[in-house]
């Protein structure tokens, strides 16, 4: 006989005060019943209470950058599954989570999972005020690439397989280390123009330099 193993994910973030303030406002005091154990009277459970106990037992797993309370199990009366199914299935709850949880990881450089930025994150990227590692674009808009010149800090673009002359023109404005390693060419011009860069570039991956553009990084 075969049985279903139900699994339930939702986003881990750590409840700080603020935060359980917020929690309150997305989804008021929360609280549901279940069974007690060997059949005794239903008991009453706070959603947050549980969610809080959760974050500390629950296994953690890591999906695209961003942790995850993760649990399975073969009975839908295990009080770790209901409680998670709840978060799971109140889809504000949800969405706030996961916007924290990411949130979290923007604030603490941890950005390897991104394969594209928009506009609008890169702006917030560029006050981080720290190391940023953003290794996982292949590709860099103009727009983003004025956005993150202005951070303040050592920055790795080591996924970029390409870069524009505009995308170059305005990196070369960006104070602090500057790593490029995937660019494996470089136009005479965004050479011309990562030549003036202030502070440590990493171009370790060209293969294919002009005479011109070697003489200007050179």
């Amino acid at each position: 006989m075969s049985c279903t193993i139900l699994y339930s994910r939702v986003p881990k973030i750590q409840l700080n005060v603020n935060l359980q303030s917020q929690w309150i406002e997305v989804c008021g005091d929360y609280n549901y019943y279940m069974d007690g154990n060997d059949g005794e009277v239903e008991i009453q459970l706070d959603l947050k209470a549980e969610y809080l106990r959760l974050v500390e037992t629950c296994v953690t797993d890591i999906i695209q950058g961003v942790p995850y309370l993760v649990y399975q199990l073969l009975e839908v009366s295990d009080r770790n599954y209901r409680a998670l199914s709840r978060v799971q299935n109140h889809g504000e709850l949800m969405n706030w989570l996961e916007r924290e949880a990411r949130l979290y990881q923007f604030k603490h450089g941890r950005l390897e999972w991104l394969v594209s930025l928009s506009d609008g994150d890169a702006n917030a990227l560029a006050k981080h005020n720290e190391y940023l590692s953003l290794g996982g674009l292949t590709t860099l808009s103009d727009s983003a690439a004025q956005a993150l010149a202005k951070h303040e800090g050592g920055l790795s673009l080591g996924g970029l397989t390409t870069l524009s002359d505009s995308a170059a023109q305005a990196l070369a404005k960006h104070e602090g280390g500057l790593s490029l390693g995937g660019l494996t060419t470089l136009s005479d011009s965004a050479a011309q123009a990562l030549a003036k860069h202030e502070g440590g570039l990493s171009l370790g991956g060209l293969t294919t330099l002009s005479d011109s553009a070697a003489q200007a990084l050179a």
